[in-house]
This record gives C-alpha cells, sequence and structure tokens, in this order.
C-alpha cells in the first residue's frame, strides 16, 4: 500500500536526517479589497490566491474581513486554535481600527459603547 505506521517514540530518517510531521500552521496575511476570506466565492478571488503555501486547501481563516474590508487576517490548519480565538465563549479581545469618510454623530457614538 506505501504507507507505514511509525510506532509511538518511532523516529524517521530520510537521508540521514530525522524528519517528523509537519506542526500546524499559522499565518497572519493583510487581505487588500476585493478578496473574500473563503476557499471559493464566484465572482471575487479568494485571498488564498496571495499565499505561496502548499495544500492551501486544509487552511481555514480564523473569523472573516467583509469583500471590500482590508486589515489582518489568520489563516491556519488549527481548528482549536481558531475556535479559541474566535468563539464569542473564550472572550478572545480584538480590537478594530476604522476611518470613516463622513463625521460621526454623537449619538451613534452611545450605541457602540
Amino acid at each position: 500500500s506505501g504507507s507505514f505506521k511509525v510506532p509511538e517514540g518511532g523516529v524517521v530518517e530520510w537521508d540521514g536526517r530525522e524528519v517528523g510531521a509537519p506542526g500546524p500552521r499559522y499565518i497572519m496575511l493583510y487581505k487588500p479589497a476585493d478578496f473574500v476570506c473563503s476557499h471559493e466565492d464566484g465572482y471575487n478571488p479568494t485571498a488564498f490566491v496571495l499565499l505561496d503555501e502548499p495544500k492551501v486547501e486544509n487552511l481555514h481563516f480564523a473569523g472573516r474581513l467583509d469583500v471590500d474590508t482590508t486589515g489582518l487576517v489568520l489563516i491556519t490548519d488549527d481548528g482549536q486554535w481558531s475556535h479559541r480565538i474566535t468563539s464569542p465563549k473564550h472572550k478572545c479581545k480584538k480590537t478594530y481600527r476604522v476611518w470613516l469618510a463622513d463625521a460621526i454623530q454623537p449619538d451613534y457614538v452611545e450605541k457602540f459603547a
């Protein structure tokens, strides 16, 4: 079958060097406007095309930004980690900086406080 299960505590070597399974991947990406935070959209390109990474199909966004929003997005293949930082029950603090085209009315500020 071409496969072999390595027993616990076993060591795999290739060309005289010890190798192991790669660990989880954690990627920070500045998402430009007009890219979506998903694998497929049908209209806009996915931000995954901006990555030079193997097996992007195994990656997912930990949170999302709207298509017209720019900013930092976190990408990983570690489902437990992304759940910890995105689930409201874990109360992971997030900070957003926004720039508005027009001044905001004082009564709107109270609604967001």
